[in-house]
């Protein structure tokens, strides 16, 4: 019905408010899209779709990160933040080849508190404002196709002392095209130190008359930003063979450089790693024989002989050496894990108690635990020494006192060079100390590499701990100011089922040992296999011997009796330690299988996963180890199976 406004004149009905806003909405000529705070699309209109060229139930739902446009993504995470965001350029959709330019603009959408709930993308298309020579979908792809690939084109004139360049070069400068003059200015982007090398590089490529020229160096951006380019160039010369003009490209080969030196650092600690493991197999088997002979001696002497102190040493200084054994197998992947599913706060409680201890009453440590945190799948005797290695090195960054927190809790992983997406626990160690140099963070996790005076550290510390973290499926990183502290963070995947070890109770002693038991041994280095079957005949085995997998095989074959249990190296000259098992169990189905290994690799045994009947013993072990490992496999009712055991 109509009514009458103040003159008496019939008026329109009005709008109601509820009406209005999605009527401006729907029938806006501008596209229109409305992102909630997971940056996913929750609203569009038809104006956009047709913009796009593609219907409306393809663009709802889309999240940011599915989006080709990356300052698309830069203006929504503004305008989540509460800021308006504005850019003017070409623009490609996601889901279909249209090519349009357009101005785009990012706003806050705020509830009646304030606060922001959401944002709203405005799409305004309309012909280019700068000059293009050519207003064409070439020249725009073009355009587009220097800011994807971060090249930037330029042209020089040498009489007219001129230079231009494409909008992206001066994107990779990060200035805009009025503020400088490229022919004069340019040099003072190069880093300093290196500009005398470019002058040299130019002199001498101008100077030889070749019509190509390559030169890669830093510059510093406007930003004071560092970044590495590939300057190349295509010069013309006049007829008295001076050079009169150039053309050529400039490219941002940052990311590029950084993952080159990834690889070579990554090449380097393989090589360090297949190093580090063979030394570490070779000395386990000598510290093997040291801590057996050493148990060998102080059992013949009588009980007060003034040597039971000198042996305890022997013993003492062998256990130090298993320890940077197993820290050089940590840093390289190659130690043996034997994962449990732990509760990560039980874990930090009980392990906070001996850092105190630790790290001395000047330094304050604090622990904040969230709570309902998933289960994790690590071992906890090597995340214990994670704890340890990290405590200990902002002990030595606070030598004046200070405070260090361990803080867990739950933290999202979308995009992660490392990890795949999905959810971890979080392990945080910050401490106020000193600070590590920006440029000595890259080199921190290097192995043998270390800050500290000579004699006072052996540089495998963060080394130990990214190798434990990493073998766990984890990652840790960095941040770090002089000044300023540190903060390691620690991500660890969820365990998939559930259950604590840390509440299980302690396994029981290995039960005697059956009667005329017989054991193949298998071990291809001799003091090792002498020690090895001296200890286990003195326990009552009878002891079989080989020196690899087809001797095995033979005196097998050759022996009528009942083999009980073969005991065998992972790492034999021949048939390695599953291939002798599996050759040997198919005729003696019922031998049980004890592995004695110094190191783990993939083709041998995957770290911390031993298969559904195998026993492990990891090296260096003693006399009474030895012995009870073999009486746990022989004796195991399957209860226990899949053990991997430093007994």
């Amino acid at each position: 019905m109509s009514t009458l406004d103040a003159r008496g004149k019939e008026s329109s009905p009005a709008v109601p408010t509820t009406l209005l806003y999605p009527l401006l909405f729907e029938q806006c000529p501008l596209g229109m899209v409305v992102y909630d705070r997971t940056l996913r699309v929750v609203a569009s209109n038809e104006a956009v779709a047709r913009l796009i060229g593609v219907s409306r139930a393809r663009i709802d739902g889309l999240h940011i990160d599915d989006l080709r446009d990356q300052r698309h993504r830069r203006a929504l995470r503004q305008a989540l933040a509460g800021e308006t965001a504005k850019y003017e350029s070409p623009y490609q959709a996601t889901q279909s080849d249209v090519w349009f330019w357009a101005s785009v603009t990012f706003a806050p959408l705020r509830d009646d508190g304030g606060d922001v709930i959401a944002a709203m993308c405005v799409i305004d298309p309309h012909p280019p404002r700068v000059d293009l020579g050519v207003s064409s979908n070439s020249q725009i792809q073009l355009s587009e196709a220097q800011r994807l690939g971060r090249v930037g084109s330029w042209t020089w004139d040498n009489e007219r002392q001129l230079a231009a360049a494409s909008p992206e070069l001066y994107r990779i400068l990060g200035v805009s095209a009025e503020r400088i003059s490229l022919a004069t200015e340019f040099e003072r982007f190069i880093h300093v130190d290196d500009r005398g090398a470019v002058r040299r590089h130019l002199e001498e490529a101008l100077g030889s008359e070749s019509a190509f020229w390559t030169c890669e160096f830093r510059i510093v951006r406007a930003d004071s930003a560092e970044r590495s380019i590939v300057l190349r160039a295509e010069v013309k010369y006049d007829e008295s063979g001076s050079a009169s003009s150039a053309w050529g490209t400039m490219q941002d080969v940052t990311e590029r450089r950084q993952l080159e030196e990834q690889l070579r650092r990554a090449q380097r600690m393989e090589s360090l790693g297949q190093l580090a493991s063979g030394v570490a197999h070779d000395f386990n088997n000598l510290l093997t024989v040291i801590r057996i002979e050493a148990d060998f001696l102080d059992e013949g002497l009588p009980t007060n002989h003034r040597l039971h102190e000198e042996i305890r040493e022997v013993r003492l200084a062998a256990d130090r050496a298993a320890g940077l054994t197993r820290r050089l197998l940590a840093f390289s992947r190659r130690q043996v894990l034997r994962p449990s599913v732990i509760d990560l706060n039980h874990l930090v409680g009980e392990t906070s108690t001996m850092l105190r201890r630790l790290i001395g009453e000047d330094i304050d440590l604090t622990t904040n635990l969230s709570a309902g945190l998933p289960q994790v799948l690590v071992d906890p005797g090597q995340l214990e020494q994670v704890l340890v290695n990290l405590a200990v090195n902002a002990r030595d960054a606070m030598p004046n006192g200070g405070k260090l927190i361990i803080e867990t809790a739950m933290a999202a992983v979308t995009h992660d060079a490392i990890l795949p997406a999905g959810d971890y626990v979080t392990l945080t160690v910050v401490d106020t100390g000193h600070g590590i140099e920006l440029d000595l963070q890259e080199r921190i996790f290097d192995p043998f590499f270390t800050t500290k005076p000579s004699g006072k550290g052996t540089g495998l510390g963060l080394s130990t701990v990214l190798g434990i973290v990493e073998q766990s499926g984890g990652s840790i990183t960095v941040d770090s100011r002089p000044g300023s502290g540190t903060r390691f963070t620690i991500r660890l995947p969820r365990a998939q089922f559930e259950g604590s070890a840390l509440d299980r109770p302690a396994q029981p002693r290995p039960r005697p040992v059956r009667q005329r038991a017989t054991v193949l041994l298998v071990e291809d280095e001799v003091p090792l296999r002498s020690v090895s079957r001296r200890a286990l005949e003195r326990h009552g085995y009878t002891v079989l011997v080989a020196e690899d997998g087809y001797e095995a095989l033979a005196v097998a074959a050759g022996f009528a009796g009942r083999i009980d249990i073969l005991v065998t190296d992972m790492v034999l000259p021949d048939l390695r330690g599953r291939q002798l098992a599996a050759r040997l169990l198919s005729n003696r189905p019922e031998t049980r299988v004890l592995y004695m290994t110094g190191y783990t690799d993939d083709d041998i045994f995957r770290p911390g996963l031993p298969g559904e009947s195998d026993f492990v013993l990891e090296k260096p072990f003693n006399l009474d180890q030895l012995a009870d490992a073999v009486a746990l496999a022989l004796f195991n009712d399957g209860s226990d199976s899949g053990r991997s055991s430093e007994l």
